[in-house]
């Protein structure tokens, strides 16, 4: 029985993780691909997933489609392309006709180049948009208005002057719409100071005051996070409804609050003001798609936008392997008017596989060792 109860944990942490994985690397590289054909570049090969190929299909256009062993990642191959990451010519420029050369990518000008490279993360953004949009105009928005409830007595809410029934409006010139938004910019900056502004009833103008949330350490998935804390509690939560049109644009507004906290979380990290263990590996979005999962569809569906934010942000770093570092070099080279040798490029690939691969054994390493320390607790 308890080797049957293992199973059952198992596939309860799986399922829902290689669900929202291949969903999101398929619309990353639906994106990559959608452009390509509208610029007229062909594409060979659509791939989800690594490993051996388990079904293939080639459309009339010569594109296989393919489904393969290992659902943790994915592909477009254009035609020309040694392999799948694009890294070089394949060494017949010179015989190339002018339409054999307009049809692959690698022979494209670094404008088109860069169009095709930003439409995998635009579409993880148009993902996250619309589901939030989809979330909110079917559901509503479960929303806890941004009053205070109670303050801490010592807290730095308290000590700053706070009180309760205030109604915090901005915090560090974000917009707070619920109680939320003030949680999340306030965990953003543990032991930093941030301008807060709040109405008070029968205070005409808006007061402002400078509070530093308290360092806190917060435990998630078995390791521990610091995060801002200022002593103030909130009301009960109300469901707001929300039509089509207002769905939309709480998406897009959702979807700016996603991305700057996130480039706000990586600054940090880059800075030294955060610790690795905020960041997590595969292993711990498993495991928040696995408790989404849990708390019902909505939840995992909501996970998946944020998610998808998060991949489009990541995928937009500059580093050379990921779509950001290859816009680098195609605006480097677009400065330079001229391409970029194939050799540099292999040499800059290889630099970028093997850092992008050392961050990320060093990240499911410490994820793996977290989850061994709490399971021996």
């Amino acid at each position: 029985m308890a080797l049957l109860d293992i199973l059952v944990a198992i596939l309860e942490t799986i399922v829902p993780f290689v669900a929202m994985f291949a969903l999101l690397v398929g619309v990353h590289e639906w994106g990559h691909f959608r452009m390509a054909r509208y610029l007229g570049i062909s594409c060979t090969q659509f791939s989800i997933g690594v490993g051996r190929v388990l079904w293939s299909m080639t459309d009339r256009d010569g594109c296989e489609w393919q489904l393969r062993a290992i659902p943790l990642g994915g592909f477009v191959r254009f035609l020309g392309d040694r392999d799948a990451t694009s890294v070089a010519p394949d060494g017949a420029g010179s015989a190339l006709s002018p339409d054999e050369k307009r049809r692959r990518l690698l022979y494209r000008s670094p404008l088109d180049r860069a169009l095709v490279l930003a439409a995998g993360p635009a579409a993880n953004i148009a993902l996250g948009l619309v589901v939030l949009a989809a979330l909110y105009s079917g559901y509503g928005r479960p929303m806890v208005p941004p009053v205070i409830q109670s303050v801490i007595p010592g807290a730095p809410a308290d000590v700053a002057g706070l009180r309760q029934g205030d109604r915090i409006t901005s915090i560090n010139g974000m917009r707070t719409d619920s109680f939320g938004d003030i949680y999340s910019e306030i965990a953003l900056h543990p032991d930093e100071p941030v301008l807060v502004v709040y109405r008070r009833e029968g205070v005409e103008q808006p007061v402002e005051a400078e509070i530093t949330p308290k360092g806190v350490k917060v435990v998630t998935f078995g390791s521990a996070q610091t995060v801002g804390r200022i002593g103030i509690t909130s009301g009960s939560a109300i469901n707001q409804p929300t039509g089509p049109i207002d769905a939309v644009a709480l998406g897009f507004w959702d979807v700016a609050k996603q991305t700057r906290a996130f480039i706000i979380t990586l600054g940090q990290l880059l800075s030294g003001n955060r610790s690795i263990d905020d960041v997590g590996s595969p292993i711990r979005m498993a495991s928040i798609a696995k408790n989404a999962a849990a708390d019902g569809l909505s939840s995992w569906t909501f996970m998946l936008a944020v998610f998808s934010i998060n991949l489009a942000v990541v995928n937009l770093l500059p580093l050379p392997v990921l779509d950001g570092g290859q816009l680098v070099l195609c605006a480097i080279e677009g400065a330079m008017r001229r391409p970029m040798k194939p050799q540099v490029m292999v040499y800059v690939q290889i630099f970028g596989a093997c850092l992008l691969l050392t961050i990320m054994t060093v990240l499911t390493l410490n994820d793996l060792w977290t989850l061994i320390r709490s399971m021996a607790v």
